[in-house]
């Protein structure tokens, strides 16, 4: 079936009178069913039946439908008999009983109206089939469209080892490379298949590229390795190992391996490599690294006893050269069998060897002593002094330490010669010295190139309290570049079950560096849940992120990454997990093995999963900054979209953005541009209706000397539609060209037009003179009178005003028929002497009180009361007549000292809080307070009363772009909105940060949330926007507005910029991000 709608995050279908759609949020996959409107059920149920597929039924890319859910091929009405009392609950979850077919996928199953209201579903179930029973009485009093959403797990599957269902071919030993050139990642396992000739327990590696903007697949499995003849056994590829060159474009994998190419014989185990180009494509054939041990024909019985195994690699970006070091057993004296210690060797980009041959790197304990050894190497690679650090658990007899007794251990290389640079030095201090008791094992490393550190992890033993022994736990320690401690010794990472209980532990860790953020991302497996000793009683992944230059926690403790099948059921685990860090998407992707329940795998079949990161929260992510407009062709410059507005609809639980643009649809031209609009689902994000439909309709279409600009829009719950306001320059009735006006229309809840079109709201000036005109407006609505006020700012003819004198105009407007109601353009402001153009008013913003039934507008302006410099303003009017209430054209902000006009305040806007009855006032402005200099633009505000009165702090700062002090760092154009159930503000502003990695003239949207009690922050300023490559200035992020969605207790922000992708520099649409109430990302809908 081809679909309605599909993007990265998401696809959707038309099922006759359904939408089925498959949605990734925020730590799931929803599958979701949405009725638009009633059906003719009369009472009875509504029942969807579905029969269980074990193949997937949807191929297409980017998003494909996830394996084994549900193909729903029936719709069927009926009467049921009464609700058994288990199943009557609404948000009911899969009934429990172990090995269903709705727990094997299906975390939660909720029904909710347009309002959000819960209706009660029950789940029927066979082995060929589900079923979905939703209560036909709730259907018949609830609110449409109705959701039936089912939680799906968001952990994807990479791997697809011999045919599904069969436990005895399966994927183990992932790792993971991010190729920075195409935003791909190369996942890379050993595993046991069955296409062409290879035979059960014929261990080969395989690779799958994964799409790195959304982890889609890009093609399939494909295999790498070529050990022994296929259809022989007795020859594996293990354990394998990648590096991505970036000079290049290409990979090295690197694996044990066990081949029959002479001198080789069965079971002696060397390394191997393959290059890989940017598609996975072989360069050249599999080629060997190590020889470990005699080659010699004659010796062929001692051949098998020395080997190498464990490899590890990385790139030396300086040199473009490989360095790939291993766990060897060899037979170079005074070397002896079975004395393992860590080998090198350095390979230029074509694999060839360069300098010596099997280099030794470690030396645990005196040579020709089996006892000592060291294993399970790790390697990174400093950019900043062309050096390479390599790591591996050994037991050595220095200092205390006794045989047996194992610690982490390391050795600087010279990236140029692979010298070694001092001696191997330890690194762990677990437990007391010259007690085996107590151990650090396989440890891994990065390295921190903003500190120029490295921070190595392991999982260890130790007894400092409250641990005990035989307690594992995840440990690390940060070493600086000439490899000495820095800060805490051996601190902890990990908190995996109560302290002192030994049956929860964590082991095998990975470790990645986020050079966005300057944190680290560890990942490990472990059991928190059920707790068995000595073996995974439920093993799963879990995660801690540290911070790059303190090495301190950062957010969640011990997060949970990976979900095998139910909780609590020890058939399921996930282990050895492997992590890249995309600096592009500033995400990561952890990739483990792990058996699930998902249809149509089953429990023992071993396959590897994978999970994509926030970077910056680590939250599990779908998709941010999801494009709306599609204004002309892609990669067309002429053809934009800017200025967008929004409005939330809270009984359809959809949004209104509205912008203008140019577009080349109908007989419009380049340079013609009109209101255009875009319905969204609130639940999802997904786009509703018609695709950027037209609003206005300024002059004959073909002509580019009319137009409609800077939108506003409300919405009215009274008739449950909307109004969009806007500016524009039109050819009807007297008007001129070049003579700006606010028009308006009214549309349905739907979209459609309502009335008259285009209709005039403005009459300033004589019509024919270009000397008078009204713009950028802004509308409330007002829910007790059913009413609207336009407000805007223009230059009129009336009462004494002169050309080139504004003021602020408004105009109210019945809600049912959008007439003009009241006095006509009536004066809002009295900025100074009538018929001075000194003194204006500009920018205004409105917001509507339910408590008092008043309006609030406020506007940047010039005064002559006490000043002559730009400040912003307020007045309060009644919201039954219009006429003004209060204090005249009250003063709200005061920035710098009084008369210097340097320091001024603009681009106001306003948010109402319900919950108290007051005001939040946000604008942009240079002060000189704390720190900032002229010419130093932040984000202030102001908490207002109902009557207006200031309350607390006065003019509170809000942003922090750049360092105080520096004027090339700004934030302007604010927004607000009031969030009434945490009772909470969101500012938004768009901005220019120093924060690594972005650079000076790289505008993004930032954001604050506020505590409407206090004013006060809420953690620090966040970055919304990622548009285009950080660093480039050519991409850039303007003019926010946002939306609240009570319904969802979350936001939607708007803005428009110019991104990567198939846009162009300067090919500007409309961007989007939902945000949760905790500013978690959401994802959306991408088209």
């Amino acid at each position: 079936m081809q679909p309605q709608r599909e993007g990265p995050s998401g696809v959707s279908y038309q099922r006759g009178a359904l939408v089925e759609q498959y949605l990734a949020q925020t730590n799931s996959l929803t599958q979701q069913f949405v009725l638009p409107q009633p059906l003719p059920l009369s009472g009875a149920d509504l029942v969807l039946t579905a029969r269980l597929a074990t193949t997937p039924t949807l191929e297409t890319e980017p998003a494909p439908q996830p394996e084994g859910l549900p193909e729903w091929d029936s719709l069927l009405v009926r009467a049921s008999s009464p609700f058994e009392p288990n199943h009557n609950l609404p948000g009911l979850s899969c009934p429990p009983a172990e090995g269903t077919p709705c727990a094997s996928f299906w975390e939660q199953v909720r029904v909710f109206d347009a309002q959000g209201i819960e209706l009660p579903v029950v789940l029927t179930e066979t082995a060929e089939s589900l079923g979905l029973e939703v209560d036909g009485s709730a259907l018949e009093s609830a609110s449409y469209p109705i959701t039936i959403e089912a939680e799906l797990d968001e952990t994807f599957r990479i791997s697809d080892m011999g045919p599904d269902g069969d436990q005895f071919f399966f994927a183990f030993n992932s790792s993971v490379a991010y190729n920075s050139a195409a935003n791909e990642y190369l996942v890379v396992w050993h595993g046991n298949d069955n296409t062409g000739s290879l035979v059960h327990s014929e261990y080969e590696i395989f690779g799958q590229r994964l799409n790195g903007a959304s982890g889609a697949e890009i093609g399939n499995d494909f295999r790498i390795s070529d050990m022994g003849p296929d259809g022989n056994p007795n020859f594996w590829a293990l354990r394998p190992a990648i590096a991505y060159n970036s000079v290049a474009n290409e990979y090295l994998v690197v694996w044990t391996g066990d081949d029959n190419t002479p001198p080789l014989v069965d079971n002696e185990f060397e390394i191997f490599g393959q290059r890989l180009n940017a598609t996975g494509t072989e360069i050249g054939s599999d080629f060997r690294i190590s020889d470990m041990g005699p080659d010699q024909e004659n010796k062929e019985d001692e051949r098998t006893k020395f080997g190498a195994d464990f490899a590890a690699v990385t790139y030396n970006s300086d040199a473009n050269q490989y360095l790939v070091v291993w766990t060897g057993d060899d037979n170079i004296s005074p070397l002896v069998d079975n004395e393992f210690e860590i080998f090198g060797e350095r390979l230029n980009a074509a694999g060839e060897l360069v300098g010596a041959n099997d280099f030794r790197i470690s030396d645990m304990g005196p040579d020709g002593a089996t006892s000592y050894e060291a294993n399970i190497p790790a390697v990174a690679y400093n950019s900043a002094v062309n050096e390479y650090l390599v790591v591996w658990h050994g037991d050595d007899n220095t200092g205390l330490l006794v045989n047996g007794e194992f610690e982490i251990f390391g050795q600087r290389l010279n990236g140029a010669t692979g010298a070694e640079i001092g001696n191997d030095f330890r690194i762990s201090d677990m437990g007391p010295d010259g007690d085996g008791n107590f151990g650090a094992l396989y440890s891994s490393v990065t390295y921190n190139n903003n500190a120029n550190e490295y921070l190595v992890v392991w999982y260890g033993d130790d007894n400092i309290d409250p641990l005990v022994n035989d307690e594992l736990e995840i440990f690390g320690e940060r070493l600086n570049a000439l490899g000495e401690r820095v800060g805490a010794n051996d601190f902890r990472i990990s908190d995996l079950g109560p302290d002192k209980d030994v049956k929860f532990w964590a082991a095998f860790p990975a470790v990645t560096y986020n050079s966005v953020a300057n944190e680290y991302l560890v990942i490990w497996h472990g059991d928190d849940t059920i707790g068995v000793s000595d073996s995974c009683g439920e093993c799963e992944i879990f995660g801690q992120r540290l911070n790059g230059a303190t090495g301190a926690e950062v957010g969640s403790n011990d997060f949970r990454i990976s979900d095998m099948g139910p909780d609590g059921n020890s058939s399921f685990d996930a282990a050895l997990a492997a992590v890249a860090y995309n600096s592009i998407a500033n995400e990561y992707l952890v990739v483990w093995e792990g058996n699930d329940n998902v249809i149509p795998t089953i429990a023992s079949e071993l396959e590897i999963y994978g999970q994509r990161l926030n970077g910056a929260t680590g939250a599990e992510v779908g998709v941010n900054d999801f494009r709306l407009s599609d204004m002309g062709p892609d990669g067309n410059i002429k053809f934009r979209a800017q200025y967008p507005a929004i409005a939330y609809n809270s009984a359809a639980n959809e949004y209104l953005v509205v912008w203008h643009g140019e577009d080349d649809t109908g007989g419009l031209v380049d340079d013609e541009y009109e209101i255009f609009g875009q319905r969204l689902n609130g639940a999802t994000g997904a786009e509703v209706g018609v695709n950027d439909f037209r609003i206005s309709d300024m002059g004959p279409d073909g002509n580019p000397n009319f137009g409609a600009f800077y939108p506003a829009v409300a919405y009215n719950s009274a008739a449950n539609e909307y109004l969009v306001v806007w500016h524009g320059d039109d050819n009807t009735g007297g008007l001129a060209d070049n003579e700006p006006e606010i028009f308006g229309q009214r549309l349905s809840a739907t979209g459609t037009q309502i009335g008259v079109n285009d209709f005039r709201i403005s009459d300033l000036g004589p019509d024919g003179n270009d000397n008078f005109f009204a713009i950028y407006p802004a509308v409330a609505y007002n829910s007790t009178a059913n009413e609207y006020l336009v407000v805007w700012h223009g230059d009129d003819n009336t009462g004494g005003l002169v050309d080139d004198e504004y003021e602020i105009f408004g105009q109210r407007l019945n809600g049912a028929s959008g007439a003009e109601i009241g006095t006509n353009d009536f004066r809002l402001s009295d900025m100074g002497l009538n018929g001075n153009t000194t003194f204006s008013a500009s920018y205004p913003k409105v917001v509507y009180s339910s408590g008092t039934n008043e309006y609030l507008i406020v506007w940047s302006g010039i005064d002559n009361i006490g000043l002559v410099e730009i400040e912003i303003f307020g007045q309060r009017l009644n919201g039954a007549t219009g006429a003004e209430v209060g204090t005249n054209d009250f003063r709200i902000s005061d920035l710098g000292p009084e008369g210097d006009f340097n320091f001024q305040a603009s681009f106001p806007a306003v948010a109402y809080n319900d919950a108290a009855n007051e005001y939040l006032v946000v604008w942009h402005g240079d002060d000189n307070t704390a720190g900032l200099v002229d010419n130093e633009p932040e984000i202030f505000g102001q908490r207002l009363s109902a009557t207006g009165a200031q309350v607390g702090v006065n003019d509170f700062r809000i942003s922090d772009m750049g360092p105080d002090g520096n004027a090339n760092f700004w934030t302007l154009s604010p927004t607000v909105a009031y969030n009434s159930e945490t009772n909470e503000y969101l500012v938004l502003w768009y901005g220019d940060d120093n924060t690594a990695p972005l650079v000076d003239n790289e505008y993004e949207i930032f954001g604050q949330r506020l505590d409407s009690v206090t004013g006060t922050e809420i953690d620090g300023d966040f970055r919304i926007s990622h548009v285009g490559p950080d660093g480039d200035i050519a991409f850039n992020a303007f003019n926010p507005t946002v939306a609240y969605n009570s319904i969802a207790n979350e936001y939607l922000v708007v803005w428009w910029g110019n991104n990567s992708a198939s846009l162009l520099n300067s090919e500007d649409e409309i961007f989007g991000q939902r945000l949760s109430d905790n500013r978690i990302f959401l994802p959306l809908i991408l088209k």
